[in-house]
């Protein structure tokens, strides 16, 4: 058998810790399971411009500029020395692959991208329910040039590539999103307080996350259940308007805010949650929040969206429901908190499929073979 050669990879992103997101996630993972197959692996991200940047390991270009979109907000990089930089560091060191994150112009994935010579790979995130190609071909005529110097492209889901091929045509691999199972598992120290009938959201608290669709639901499951606990776990703009929210549903009591917790306790609040929901309102091109909960062996009810729909079969590994209809939202998680066998049925099998499909071992594995062509 012939001994692959190992490769110096540069891994490309805006979005990087401190900033919490799913690209950051993936570049983390994804980056230290390449290390582990015996490659090198150097990141370059943007600044965030605080203390926590130098606990990261990466080179950061471009101070960051967070822009409004598809009710959230996207990073991009700012300072007009970002090109020279970027082209700097490409010539100056020996790479053999550049694995990009959506080279979309100005972004830092994008300049990598225009001054690549070497083997190039993109993975593709972002998703839109709303693609109908307006644009298409001025897009195509400026940027054609540049984004056909791509070798591989990566869709994290089916919903991603419909989302990107049209602007960037071309061949596209769906390759999902991984888990680190040895963060998240069911085994591990729980959160005190977080006791029966507890339901559990993680996100951003913004709009596009559905909190205040999880709300107006909860309302109703206290009236059925006057038990049942709301653990929030998760900041952002909205975050004093969702606490005036929940007062003003007389929720005060049974709505507990976390704001945000550290990476090493987060995995706590998944594990103690009798059920683990996702009210988004779309959008999402794969939902990781999911498989943390799956891998977390908690019971998952997510909205019934695009995206969503490729990591949840409903009835087998999780419920979908209309999020956005107050009463069946309500009527989908007080089956869940009733039924301790279906509980245990959709925990067991969403703990099956994130440990034989979404494991970073394996996605990896499948990635890895990308950069060898």
């Amino acid at each position: 058998m012939t001994r692959r050669k190992k490769l110096k990879v540069l891994m490309v992103t805006d979005a990087y810790y401190p900033y919490p997101s799913g690209v950051s996630e993936y570049v983390h993972y994804l980056s230290n399971t390449i290390r582990s197959f015996g490659h090198e692996v150097d990141i370059v991200a943007t600044s965030f411009g605080c203390s926590q940047d130098t606990k990261y390991e990466a080179i950061r270009i471009g101070r960051v500029l967070y822009v409004r979109l598809n009710e959230s907000y996207a990073t991009m990089p700012v300072g007009f020395d970002v090109p020279a930089k970027m082209k700097y560091l490409i010539q100056g060191c020996d790479y053999d692959i550049i694995h990009l994150n959506g080279p979309i112009f100005p972004n830092l994935s994008y300049f990598a991208l225009k001054y690549s010579n070497v083997r190039t790979i993109s993975t593709f995130h972002s998703s839109s329910e709303k693609v109908n190609g307006f644009g298409r071909d001025f897009f195509i005529k400026i940027f054609g040039n540049v984004n056909s110097k791509i070798d591989v492209r990566i869709a994290v889901s089916k919903q991603a590539q419909r989302t990107h091929e049209m602007y960037i045509p071309g061949e596209y691999h769906v390759v999902p999103l991984g888990i680190d199972v040895g963060r998240f598992t069911p085994h591990g120290t729980k959160c005190t307080g977080i006791g029966k009938n507890s339901i559990l959201f993680v996100g951003r608290l913004d709009p596009r996350k559905g909190l205040i669709r999880l709300l107006r639901a909860f309302a109703a499951v206290r009236r059925e259940m006057p038990e049942a606990n709301l653990f929030v776990v998760g900041s952002g703009s909205a975050y004093h308007k969702y606490i005036r929210i929940a007062y003003d549903y007389d929720l005060s009591d049974a709505v507990f805010f976390a704001g945000s917790v550290s990476a090493s306790r987060l995995p706590e609040y998944f594990r103690s949650a009798t059920v683990y929901t996702s009210p988004a309102t779309g959008g999402e091109s794969f939902g990781l929040v999911l498989l943390e909960a799956m891998a977390s062996g908690v019971p998952v009810v997510a909205s019934r969206i695009a995206g969503y729909d490729e990591v949840i079969e409903h009835g087998h590994n999780g419920l979908m429901v209309d999020t956005d209809d107050p009463a069946a939202y309500a009527a989908c998680l007080l089956k869940v908190l009733r039924n301790a066998k279906l509980r245990r049925r959709l925990a067991s099998q969403g703990l099956n499929d994130v440990m034989t499909k979404y494991r970073w071992d394996i996605v990896g594995r499948s990635i890895e073979r990308f950069y060898y062509g």
